[in-house]
């Protein structure tokens, strides 16, 4: 199960341990590329041209994994929503409801509240 970690300077940021494992694994790789290319006398373009490839792929599995993340997420929430409603369903003992009165309209509406 994995677990949501929020960061403290950025709340918007989600730590999840697999996009974790890959930041550090481009970074490692990364360090590993510039210590080849000083041993093997390769050129800047030629690295520069390495790196864009390896960023892109980076960057494509962390939109995966992020995306699978948050759709994750967002299952169990439907996945728990619909056994509420069909729990509350099968129930039925008594419904309850409550109505709202609209002063500027004037209309009726009925609100389900479960």
């Amino acid at each position: 199960m994995m677990t949501l970690l929020m960061d403290k300077k950025n709340p918007l940021k989600i730590n999840n341990p697999r996009i974790e494992a890959l930041d550090d694994a481009y970074k490692w790789f990364l360090e590993v590329l510039d210590n080849f290319a000083t041993e093997k006398n390769i050129t800047a373009e030629e690295i520069a041209d390495l790196k864009k490839i390896v960023f892109k792929e980076y960057m494509n599995k962390k939109m995966s994994y992020t995306l699978d993340h948050k759709l994750s997420i967002l299952s169990k929430y439907i996945d728990s929503s619909m056994c509420s409603a069909l729990r509350e369903n099968s129930l039925k003992e008594k419904p309850s409801t409550s109505l709202v009165y609209m002063k500027h309209t004037k209309h009726l509406l009925s609100n389900e509240q479960y």
